[in-house]
């Protein structure tokens, strides 16, 4: 499910912000959460600025609060680890009805995905999950060419696993 005004654009990703330490831009195996204060404070003074760039801009959380403060502010995609499976996710993007999203499949957490693989055939896994995941958005009246996926790579999967998931 990839969006065509999507696939043209070339988003600007923000993660966090270069303005706290940069170790917090990514998600590391067993990394702690950054609390919902702390990712305001670093997301929201760099959106208000890429806001102006005219670009589309895809916002990486999984804090509802975030999300809402994101796309009030101009923000055009989220994504999202969790894939909406956070109290107040779903509701925050499917009631936005212009916003893209980004559903990720995670075996298990980020303090544990990587304790323990994933077992058996990770590419229908995978898209069952996924598949799982966009139903309701879809019976939200969420349009299907605003959904994208992304199959997790490295999100507790094995190198195997991975590479078939990269294959199909």
């Amino acid at each position: 499910y990839v969006a065509t005004w999507l696939s043209l654009a070339i988003p600007v990703c923000f993660f966090f912000s270069f303005m706290r330490s940069p170790i917090s831009l990514f998600l590391f195996p067993f990394s702690p959460a950054v609390s919902l204060q702390d990712q305001l404070e670093r997301v929201l003074p760099m959106l208000r600025e890429a806001v102006k760039l005219n670009v589309p801009i895809s916002v990486d959380t999984y804090k509802p609060e975030v999300m809402q403060a994101a796309l009030d502010m101009g923000a055009d995609i989220i994504n999202d680890i969790w894939a909406l499976r956070q109290p107040g996710a779903f509701e925050v993007v499917s009631k936005h009805r212009n916003c893209g999203v980004c559903l990720m499949h995670m075996h298990k957490n980020p303090q544990e995905m990587h304790l323990e693989h994933m077992e058996g055939n990770a590419v229908a896994q995978v898209a069952e999950f996924l598949q799982q995941v966009t139903q309701p958005l879809l019976n939200a009246g969420v349009e299907r060419s605003r959904i994208v996926w992304d199959y997790g790579i490295g999100f507790g999967k094995s190198v195997a696993q991975n590479f078939a998931l990269l294959a199909h």
